[in-house]
């Protein structure tokens, strides 16, 4: 999970991540979380700007497959879109933090 210095996890984040990996295929968990006042919730299908690091946690062995992340504005982007081109994921309903 990638965590900026301005992210806050709410305490049962990690536990609620955790438990999204539901089967041994499942390479990463996206989780809505709080964007300033509203709810950033993404679907599968989330366009540029709609997923912020705080949303998602992915398996270490498919980050590595991807290549990493880079660092530019939308890295967050492109490296969830990338592993979803590539994997299974899960989607749980908990809010697990907030992006301030």
């Amino acid at each position: 999970m990638y965590l900026d210095d301005d992210n806050v996890l709410f305490q049962d984040a990690l536990k609620n991540m955790v438990a999204g990996f539901t089967s041994d295929e499942t390479d990463y968990v996206i989780a809505p979380i709080l964007y300033g006042d509203s709810v950033m919730k993404p679907t599968f299908d989330f366009k540029h700007g709609e997923i912020d690091l705080l949303n998602y946690m992915i398996k270490k062995k498919t980050v590595v497959k991807v290549g990493g992340q880079n660092v530019h504005n939308s890295a967050d982007y492109f490296l969830i879109s990338t592993v979803q081109k590539i994997s299974k994921g899960n989607i749980i309903d908990e809010i697990i933090g907030h992006h301030r």
